[in-house]
């Protein structure tokens, strides 16, 4: 189960990955266009945003799992051993909690969008856009959860908090 959730995480950082290379070549396609004088791409200002919403979300699970968010450890810098995986630990457990809550309100959000649309360049259904917030804060819970209390969590000194 670990292997496939890991599997899934990566999966999701490479589709993240695809979406952020994308969005630079959109945006010079669409230089291209204006400086060709051949017209503009009316789309690719939507389509971007959607792409780096979507990378966002998409990505933030695996980051966790690699250890590469920000974090500040002033607290813990002044603590070895059990103390400092214990905090570790508690940190983790409210930032899963945050996030369940953060997964269950956008979840509410993508539900209340549902069968309404956005108009501007494209006709996006509005849900689309906000899909995938319950989807990575509900992934990086159990990657919060995990790092507390899966197998070898916090195991070490070095140990990061949060992140």
């Amino acid at each position: 189960m670990i292997r496939l959730f890991d599997g899934l995480l990566n999966a999701m950082a490479i589709i993240a990955g695809i979406l952020l290379a994308l969005v630079p070549l959109l945006i010079f396609y669409d230089a291209a266009l204006r400086v060709l004088r051949i017209g503009a791409s009316v789309w690719v200002n939507d389509y971007s945003a959607i792409f780096l919403v979507y990378a966002t979300f998409l990505a933030t699970p695996w980051l966790q799992r690699e250890r590469g968010h920000i974090y500040v450890e002033v607290i813990a810098d002044q603590l070895r051993g059990v103390p400092r995986r214990r905090l570790a630990q508690c940190v983790a457990l409210i930032c899963a909690i945050v996030c369940l809550y953060l997964s269950y309100r956008s979840a509410t959000v993508v539900h209340a969008n549902i069968g309404y649309y956005d108009v501007s360049a494209i006709e996006t259904p509005r849900w689309v856009r906000f899909a995938p917030l319950p989807i990575g804060f509900f992934l990086l819970a159990l990657q919060f959860l995990r790092d507390a209390f899966g197998a070898g969590a916090l195991s070490n000194d070095t140990v990061a908090l949060g992140g």
